[in-house]
C-alpha cells in the first residue's frame, strides 16, 4: 500500500505560498520608472589606495 503524499503536498504548498510573500513584499529598485541595475568594482594600487567605483550597464 502506498503512503499517502498529502503531508508532502502541504508544505510544499506553504512553501510556494511564503515564497510568494516575500516576492511580493520585496519591493523592485526603481529610478524614473526604470529598473536599476548597477555592478561595483574594487581596484588597488600600488600605493595601498582603494577605489570602489559603480560601473554602467
Amino acid at each position: 500500500m502506498r503512503r499517502p503524499l498529502r503531508p508532502a503536498r502541504l508544505l510544499l504548498a506553504a512553501l510556494m505560498m511564503i515564497a510568494g510573500i516575500i516576492k511580493l513584499a520585496t519591493p523592485a529598485a526603481h529610478a524614473a520608472d526604470e529598473p536599476v541595475t548597477a555592478w561595483l568594482t574594487t581596484t588597488g594600487d600600488s600605493a595601498g589606495r582603494h577605489v570602489v567605483h559603480g560601473l554602467e550597464p
